[in-house]
């Protein structure tokens, strides 16, 4: 398979995850906490890119997220596309390629990925939106597991498949 087939199966991953998040993300609320599938795909899926594929996975993780709130394009695609590039630069120093990487990973690059949106579009107080990122945190690194599993059997192959 080409790297560009690959790259076009990780992106409707993320349309995938897109509909899991407009189907199935409320009525998974537990309290005020519910997850964001289109940052734990993305998350994932940039452990199996390389540095020229992840922004493209971020971008259009971006572009799919503000597509629910349409005020906030440029604020979702920037963090999201940085965010990806630095998973997939963390993968070409470290070997990231085991499902006990997608923990760390998941939980830190939510964090960043909600933080740089924060920077560049707060709407809340900090003590309110940092509860609420802690939280949804929580969440996407208990979906860590079951996405990098999913993933690395629909994306088998790593780093050199989803480059360009």
């Amino acid at each position: 398979m080409t790297a560009r087939f690959q790259l076009l199966r990780a992106i409707i991953l993320l349309l995938v995850s897109a509909f899991l998040q407009g189907m199935w993300a409320n009525a998974m609320r537990i309290g005020s906490a519910e997850p964001n599938f289109i940052i734990t795909f993305m998350l994932v899926a940039a452990l199996f890119a390389d540095l020229q594929a992840a922004p493209w996975l971020g971008f259009a993780a971006g572009l799919i997220e503000s597509s629910f709130l349409s005020v906030y394009l440029g604020s979702f695609l920037v963090s999201r596309s940085l965010v990806a590039a630095a998973v997939a630069l963390l993968g070409d120093r470290f070997y990231i390629d085991r499902v006990e990487a997608a923990i760390p990973v998941v939980g830190i690059g939510t964090l960043l990925a909600d933080g740089l949106f924060y920077l560049f579009a707060p709407q809340y107080p900090f003590t309110v939106w940092g509860a609420q990122v802690l939280r949804e945190t929580i969440y996407n690194v208990a979906l860590a597991i079951p996405v990098f599993i999913l993933l690395h059997r629909f994306l088998w192959r790593r780093r050199a498949t989803l480059a360009h």
